[in-house]
């Protein structure tokens, strides 16, 4: 469910009902690869990165994680304000999230962004 009062985006919630019964829910986890894009900008002087991730699956792609990080590196650019974090991606669902560093956050020239989650293989895009 999206709630937009005004036109405004205010809250979105979803609800998965799996199709089996009891506690097995690796039907509805299956392995998931997810499509992704990264653009980077700024907004009022800070850093952004928006990443756009499309899941082309007939699976929901579960717990999706999102993150930049300067490019070879292993570590996240911290601190970030996301917009969202751990999001539910519904099978043919796409969604851009955007990252906003603090002023002095060192942001790298060359970035990557990565998505990865409960059931999602892990992808690196570079930031155009």
């Amino acid at each position: 469910m999206t709630v937009k009062p005004a036109g405004k985006l205010k809250g979105r919630w979803q609800v998965w009902a799996c199709p089996t019964t009891g506690s097995d829910w690796q039907p509805c986890t299956a392995p998931v690869k997810l499509t992704a894009k990264a653009v980077r900008g700024t907004h009022h002087g800070r850093a952004r990165v928006a990443v756009t991730v499309h899941n082309p699956s007939k699976a929901l792609a579960f717990q999706v994680h999102l993150g930049v990080k300067a490019a070879g590196s292993s570590d996240e650019i911290l601190p970030v304000l996301w917009e969202d974090n751990y999001v539910a991606l519904m099978p043919g669902e796409t969604r851009t999230v955007t990252a906003e560093y603090l002023e002095g956050t060192k942001v790298a020239a060359h970035l990557d962004a990565v998505v990865d989650g409960w059931n999602v293989e892990p992808v690196t895009v570079t930031v155009k």
